[in-house]
């Protein structure tokens, strides 16, 4: 069975930037503690405009997601946000994460075989310097590290950027 591999993804893609999108090498940074929460302690995160959205308790009558990420440090979850979701539309395609060694080349995290990657990261994998690649709603791949996690201050605080 031929394998794709994530690279020949990201090709199908023309990936445009603009003021404050996440740009190759660029690194960028988004910090969560309870004041980033709505009336939900989670958070949906756009990798490619650098923001959030903060969720309340009726999230379920979202009529649209925009995003790639879904954060709820207090339990800890990260999920990538999937094209079908209960009667939200997400704009964009599945995201999906894999966690990676910190020291692989943007060439080799190219280079993983798209069908390694998972819709989430396990909960006790979450931690201070753990490292994930993510392919975003988009088909862009960014590289992340959770630089900073506090559970218990329900704070979490990434890196990232985007990989061409």
């Amino acid at each position: 069975m031929k394998f794709i591999k994530v690279k020949a993804l990201l090709t199908l893609f023309i990936l445009t930037t603009s003021f404050g999108a996440a740009t190759s090498q660029e690194k960028h940074q988004i910090k969560l503690n309870k004041s980033s929460f709505g009336e939900y302690p989670a958070v949906i995160i756009d990798l490619k405009n650098n923001s959030l959205t903060k969720i309340n308790n009726d999230f379920r009558s979202m009529k649209e997601i925009k995003g790639d990420l879904w954060i709820e440090p207090r339990d800890p979850e990260i999920n990538g946000i999937q094209s079908s979701l209960e009667r939200v539309k997400h704009v964009g395609k599945s995201v999906l994460l894999k966690l990676i060694e910190a020291d692989l080349t943007d060439q080799q995290i190219q280079e993983l075989e798209l069908t390694t990657f998972q819709t989430r990261i396990k909960s006790e994998s979450i931690k201070s310097g753990i490292v994930f690649a993510v392919i975003a709603s988009d088909g862009s791949l960014y590289k992340v590290t959770i630089t900073d996690f506090e559970q218990q201050k329900e704070a979490l605080k990434l890196d990232y950027y985007l990989i061409e």
